[in-house]
């Protein structure tokens, strides 16, 4: 998908979801869904195919740091099959964060790309919540969208 077709397929998705900041969000992709920094990617030249989900879920907790790391390693083995799915450490900040492809498709609409990501957004939650093993983490709920400040 070239640039001018993926940028009419995120003014399809600020449409879908009625986002408030929209040049914001055109500009610099982020957005924040059930609580989670999404940031979305699409890099014609390396994979002009697909786009990228990257959802932040923040720092792991000090105390519990080598189990949630082989938590992570072992989901990712479990969702190993082509790389769609993959937990991930940003060096930086030390932010866990699940890096999702998606394929774009001709017909993918603003509508189709939101009920994905907020399937992402609530499983990638699941499964953090799962290795974290913390009772404060976000419960899947209905879709609210809003960019990132």
């Amino acid at each position: 998908m070239d640039r001018h077709r993926y940028r009419m397929l995120l003014e399809d998705l600020c449409d879908h979801a009625g986002l408030a900041r929209r040049e914001q969000f055109l500009s610099d992709g982020l957005l924040r869904i059930h609580g989670a920094d999404v940031h979305l990617r699409h890099d014609e030249d390396f994979d002009a195919g697909h786009l990228q989900a990257r959802i932040d879920f923040g720092p792991a907790p000090e105390q519990r740091r080598q189990d949630i790391w082989r938590g992570l390693l072992a989901t990712n083995f479990e969702w190993g099959q082509g790389g769609y799915l993959v937990f991930s450490l940003i060096p930086d900040d030390e932010h866990v964060v699940l890096s999702i492809r998606h394929a774009l498709t001709d017909d993918l609409n603003g509508s189709e790309l939101a009920a994905w990501l907020g399937f992402a957004v609530r499983e990638g939650q699941s499964h953090w919540s799962r290795i974290v093993q913390a009772p404060g983490m976000p419960s899947p709920l209905p879709l609210h969208w809003e960019t990132s400040v």
